[in-house]
This record gives structure tokens, sequence and C-alpha cells, in this order.
């Protein structure tokens, strides 16, 4: 086990993992409620679709761009200016619900550019890890990553659905935008060797930069399938999260709190899910565990689609959330581990178009089902198609295996 907490043997890990466990906290405190807000104000689950699309659709557009920039310019200054604007965009959210003046379309709006900001922020952000802890370690800070991203989870909807039920929903947005302040703060106390700095500056144009980063993947056949794989899985299994709401009140029938407890258990499960591969994450045949954890996330994503029983759901979500954080975590580190360090910055942005860019499909696809045909059906068919989509892939995929 001490070999499982290996990363935070470096410093600025550390001081980074610190400040990002609170910002994550605020985040989910903020997710929560804001989709709680959604659904209050507009009792659709396709405009909870579309608010979900709103956060992630600009990464199609500015994801590869962002890439570019992560490579060619300081990681860190980067970070301060996309941490400070997704700070902006929150303390703005929590004067438009305080003042009352609040509607779903500022919300969407906020979300796009939230979006804009997270494209530039999440390829800088994960190439910045790699720079910080090298190649023997990677592994293990992309598992205490997910562990971050989780507690998070499991902390943040806990924390919202009481601060919504007692102070109001708006008092979770100024939450949010205080807690990226950690981040900010954690940057500024790195000291970083000129060595973590670097920047792989040429007289090449953007365009031709983002090019060779599509040819690159294109080229490597892990990359291709690994990406293909975590594409399926944002469209098909991430709108189960945007659904929660509508589970939770017509389902469930559960309020606030009840909605708070269901994102918690799949936290829950995520940071069980983060610590196995923190304790095992030497295990030999990643590649067979990041097939088997695929499919059984479909397979009890259908069993959690037919349940009516709010606790014995709770218990299937734990199951979910650490299925897609084995998956997550795995398919993080492959990438990583096949990528050269001048071409990182836009390879982490074309995964990161799979794992976020095409979340807006999914959520607007599930969001207008779900409105016609009931949140339980739509989970049904999306658990189907990721389900037989990865078992083909499996099939006919051998070099994955091997891994």
């Amino acid at each position: 086990m001490p070999h499982s907490f290996g990363a935070f043997k470096n410093r600025n890990f550390s001081l980074f993992w610190v400040g990002m466990l609170i910002s994550m906290i605020g985040t989910w405190i903020q997710i929560t409620a804001q989709s709680w807000l959604v659904y209050k104000l507009t009792k659709s689950a396709f405009m909870l679709g579309l608010v979900s699309a709103a956060a992630f659709a600009p990464f199609f557009i500015f994801a590869l761009i962002g890439g570019n920039f992560a490579d060619k310019f300081d990681k860190r200054k980067l970070l301060y200016i996309t941490q400070s604007a997704m700070a902006i965009f929150a303390f703005t959210l929590w004067i438009l619900t305080k003042t009352g003046i609040i509607n779903v379309w500022y919300l969407i709006i906020i979300s796009l550019l939230a979006g804009i900001a997270n494209a530039f922020d999440m390829p800088a952000r994960q190439a910045f890890v790699y720079e910080i802890v090298g190649k023997e370690e990677i592994m293990n800070a992309v598992s205490m990553n997910s562990i971050l991203f989780n507690a998070a989870q499991i902390v943040g909807p806990a924390i919202a659905g009481m601060i919504v039920a007692s102070l109001g929903i708006s008092w979770c947005f100024l939450i949010n935008s205080i807690s990226f302040v950690a981040v900010i703060v954690a940057l500024r106390l790195m000291i970083l060797k000129p060595q973590e700095i670097r920047l792989y500056k040429n007289n090449v144009s953007a365009l031709q930069n983002i090019k060779e980063g599509l040819k690159f993947t294109w080229q490597n056949q892990t990359l291709k399938t690994i990406i293909f794989i975590t594409a399926l899985t944002a469209v098909f299994a991430s709108p189960l999260g945007v659904l929660m709401p509508v589970f939770a009140k017509e389902i469930f029938k559960v309020d606030a709190k009840g909605f708070g407890v269901l994102m918690t258990c799949s936290g829950i499960g995520a940071l069980i899910g983060g610590l196995g591969i923190a304790a095992f994450g030497g295990v030999k045949k990643k590649g067979m565990v990041f097939f088997s954890a695929a499919i059984v996330l479909s397979i009890f994503m259908a069993i959690f689609s037919a349940s009516k029983l709010f606790i014995f759901s709770s218990i299937l979500l734990v199951v979910i959330g650490l299925c897609q954080v084995v998956q997550i975590s795995i398919s993080n580190t492959l990438v990583q581990l096949t990528t050269t360090n001048e071409m990182r910055g836009r390879v982490m942005s074309i995964y990161s178009i799979a794992f976020m860019g095409l979340s807006p499909i999914g959520s607007i696809m599930s969001g207008s089902l779900a409105q016609i045909f009931g949140a339980p059906l739509t989970v049904t068919l999306n658990a189907a198609i990721l389900g037989f989509g990865i078992f083909f892939i499996y099939r006919t995929n051998d070099q994955l295996k091997q891994l």
C-alpha cells in the first residue's frame, strides 16, 4: 500500500492534488445544484441534456487548439488563466441566482463559456501531471487523480443536498467560485525545475501542429482503439448522470437530499475503483481489465434502468462508479504512456474530445429519448448499445488485450 501513494512523494504533485481536491468538491457541489436547478426550472429531461451538452460542446471546437497551446506554452501559466476564468463564471452564476433573474438560457450561456475554458484547461492539466511525476509514477498519479475526482463526487453532492435544503441553491455556486482559489494557490507554491517546463516551440503553424497530432493518433492502433472505446462510453454511459434528477424525482420519489445520495453512491464506487487501481496498478493485462470494466458497466446500467428500489439502485450505482473509474484510469494511463512528450498535449486533447466533447451528443440524444420514452427505457437502450459495441471491439482487437 505505501507504493499505492508513491506519487505523493513529489511535493509539486501533492500541492496540485490537494488544490484540485478542494476545487473538485466545489465543482461537484455546483454540478449537483445546477442539475437540480435546471429540472426545477423546466421539469424537462431534454433541458437537462441540453445544459449538460452546452458544458461539453466547446470541446469539439476548442480542445485541439487547447492541446496545441499545452504543447507550446507554459502549462502552469495556462492553468492560472483557465482556473481564474472558471471561478469568474461560477461567481456570475451565484449573482444571477441570488438576484432571482436566473433562467435556463443564462445557465446554457455560462456552461458554454466554462466549457471553452475547460477545453484549454484539461489537456494542459493532464500533460502537466505527466511533467511533474514522470513516466515511472504516471499510473499512480492518474489513479490518485481518479481518487481525487471521485472523493469529490462523494463529498460534493452530499454537501450540495444539505446546502440546497437549508440555504438555497445560489450558495452552491458561490462556494464553487471560492474553491478555485485552492488550485491557483497550489500552482503558485510549486517549485518547478527547468526540465519540468517543457515548451515545444517551432515555426510550424497551429493548424499543422494539430494535423500532426491527429496523424500521430490515427497511425497508432492502441491509441485509436482506446479513444474510440472512450467515445462510445461518453455517448452511451455518461448520460446516466445527466438523467439522475429524473430517476430521483420520477422513479424513486426522493428530494434534493436523495438525489445527492444517488450521486454520492456513484462517487463511493469510483473511490473504491481508484484505490484499487492505485494498489494494483502494476497488474498485467491492463487491456483485459479495461474491457472487463466496460462490459460490467453496461450490464449494471441495464439492471439500474429496471430497478424501482432506491436502496438497491444506490448499491448498483456503487458498482457503476467503480467500473467507470477503472476504465477511465487505465485508458488515461495507456494514452499517456503511448504518447511522446512533444505530442502529449495534442493527443490528450483528442482523448479529451472523446472523453468529454462527445458527451453532448449522448446528453441531447438521451434527454430527447427520455422526454418521449422515459428515462428507464433510454438507459436500457444505451446499455445495450454500449455492451454490444464493447464486445465487438473485444472480439476484433487483440493488440489492446495484451497490454
